[in-house]
């Protein structure tokens, strides 16, 4: 896979949310090595991890309904304002990457 395809794996693998600092530096430096059906394979479980995280917060709301314990609720609000603002600065981050590679392909094209 060309380099510029590996944009959007590199996007969703900023973004992720369950994985670490450590985890997401690692996986950047793999990308344009990986075979292109693993980072297709790493592609679509990133994908999927809004659907999993909405699946564990669905799962602690109904056990903290049932057993009335609303620390649970506390420490998952917790979780999700830390993770939004983790989010928020990483998008930040991306969009000025994305910007700069832009202008770069914006720049190689103008020299050809």
């Amino acid at each position: 896979m060309p380099k510029k395809d590996t944009l959007t794996l590199r996007v969703l693998i900023e973004r992720s949310r369950l994985l670490t600092e450590d985890r997401k530096e690692k996986l950047l430096e793999q990308v344009s090595s990986v075979s292109p059906v693993a980072q297709k394979k790493l592609e679509n479980i990133l994908n999927g991890e809004d659907k999993f995280l909405s699946s564990i917060a669905d799962h602690t709301i109904a056990q903290v309904i049932s057993n009335g314990d609303t620390e649970v609720l506390k420490q998952l609000d917790d979780f999700f304002a830390k993770t939004g603002k983790t989010l928020r600065k990483t998008e930040k981050g991306v969009e000025r990457a994305q910007e700069t590679e832009e202008m770069k392909h914006l720049l190689d094209d103008i020299n050809t």
